[in-house]
């Protein structure tokens, strides 16, 4: 027992010295640990799967353009559907009767913004999504020691990456919400699927040839 716990020390102080030095560098071990070059080739991804929130079933599909951070999502879930995306330009979204509309403000295109930002893997190829990248410490949970680095893309809004200090994987994105996304569960839930298909290569082999990224890779949404 108290072996683990001088391991557990001594990966949090090695921890310390390198989360202190270059963020690009912490970006690159993330890189490395998750695929490495096999990120490169990557031009589109499509993701599919299943959904299961308060005792509704149903699937979803997204489509992204990876270099230009363009993207396209189709749910289903139960007696709901819709769909939402990011052209480069204008963010919109399309309700159950199939009617769509530009989101030109507000939450609903910062929020694209961030989408596009991830789905580009911006914070690998710059080049692709300027941002402000920043060091926001670290964090304890659950026994496990985790690098934050906090991201505002360009046009969007701050978000935290929670890398996991014994893996150099990403675990967590941090996002912050408005308070109406937090009372309506089905929409919440979509953000959560959502995030799954934006981080889907970190764990998808087939996709990227990337090891596994942890078994609760996801998004909290915090108010």
């Amino acid at each position: 027992m108290a072996r683990n716990s001088v391991c557990a020390v001594l990966i949090f102080l090695l921890a310390g010295v390198v989360h202190a030095g270059d963020l690009n560098e912490i970006l690159a071990k993330v890189k490395a640990a998750s695929g490495g070059a096999a990120w490169d080739a990557i031009r589109t991804a499509r993701s599919k799967m299943t959904i299961s929130v308060g005792g509704l079933t149903g699937t979803g599909e997204a489509l992204d353009d990876v270099t230009l951070g363009r993207y396209v999502d189709h749910f289903k879930l139960g007696p709901m559907s819709g769909a939402e995306g990011y052209d480069g330009t204008v963010a919109w979204s399309q309700d159950a009767s199939g009617q769509s509309r530009a989101e030109e403000g507000g939450d609903g295109r910062l929020g694209a913004v961030n989408e596009s930002y991830r789905r580009a893997y911006g914070f690998w190829y710059p080049e692709r999504w300027p941002a402000q990248i920043e060091d926001a410490g670290t964090q304890e949970e659950n026994g496990r020691q985790f690098f934050v680095v906090r991201i505002t893309p360009k046009g969007g809004r701050p978000f935290d990456l929670w890398i996991d200090a014994a893996t150099m994987l990403v675990d967590m994105v941090a996002v912050v919400a408005p308070p109406l996304m937090l009372m309506l569960a089905p929409v919440a839930a979509w953000v959560a699927i959502r995030a799954e298909v934006a981080w889907a290569p970190f764990w998808s082999s087939q996709k990227s040839g990337a090891r596994s990224c942890s078994s609760r890779a996801a998004m909290r949404v915090v108010s």
